[in-house]
């Protein structure tokens, strides 16, 4: 981007370690000859446009489901506080759940109405899904039976969550996988977790079949990562402000 004067603004990838996106900085026009040179409007800075993160709407709720499957014998609780002081939450469901498989701090309330991604947020997830180390992953592949999370993805530790959105139509199958850590939301389908506990918050518009052991616990920390909407803002790099006086 040519700025007049012999000098250009220049964008590259920034550092892996850097947490930017972009590194932005004000270079000679001239090549290395117009190194030694003043930029016209007096100084130089290098700066880095820092990653921003544009999280989904999604209800204020552990487990959003039309209807939860379980089998007769189930004794684990179904949802609950992950830690234990974490803030009460609620579960919202049409119909499955017996409010003593809810574990403390967790009440019941009815879903009154279907619930469906908005398609302006599926594509807001698809958008942010392709920047770099943004831990959103976006299933849409409809000639899939069953998605299964793709290898290598984020949502192995509370410091790599996972926001999971399967909207192709298809369900979600993430039995046996132990400990998930991140949001997991199901658009048309419905969602297998026997087998594993999700660390965080589950919105499914149809049924969650829990089997024996799956369960979600709540995170509000993991919850607001994922519908968070900060801002993305560029920084100086420090010592990168180089300025000249004129006569």
């Amino acid at each position: 981007m040519e700025l007049g004067g012999g000098w250009q603004g220049e964008l590259t990838d920034a550092p892996a370690d850097s947490g930017a996106n972009l590194s932005a900085r004000v270079v000679p026009a001239g090549g290395p000859a117009a190194a030694g040179a003043d930029p016209p409007w007096g100084y130089s800075v290098t700066a880095l446009a820092e990653l921003g993160h544009d999280g989904l709407d999604l209800p204020h709720s552990a487990l959003v489901a039309e209807m939860v499957v379980l089998p007769g014998d189930r004794v684990a609780p179904v949802a609950a506080l992950d830690p234990e002081t974490e803030p009460a939450a609620a579960v919202h469901v049409a119909d499955g759940v017996d409010p003593a498989l809810l574990g403390s701090g967790i009440t019941l309330a009815v879903l009154d109405r279907p619930w469906r991604l908005d398609p302006g947020t599926l594509a807001l997830a698809v958008a942010e899904s392709e920047r770099p180390r943004s831990g959103i992953v976006v299933l849409t592949d409809q000639s899939a039976g069953w998605y299964r999370l793709p290898p290598g993805s984020p949502g192995t530790s509370p410091e790599d969550p996972i926001l999971l959105v399967a909207a192709g139509g298809a369900g979600l199958d993430l039995r046996d996988l132990g400990e998930l850590f991140g949001v997991v939301v199901v658009d048309g389908a419905g969602l297998r977790l026997d087998g594993t506990r999700v660390h965080g918050a589950v919105v499914v518009s149809e049924e969650v079949d829990l089997g024996l052991t799956g369960q979600v616990l709540w995170s509000s920390f993991l919850y607001r990562w994922a519908t968070d909407r900060s801002v993305r803002r560029v920084r100086l790099v420090p010592g990168s402000r180089v300025e000249a006086l004129y006569p």
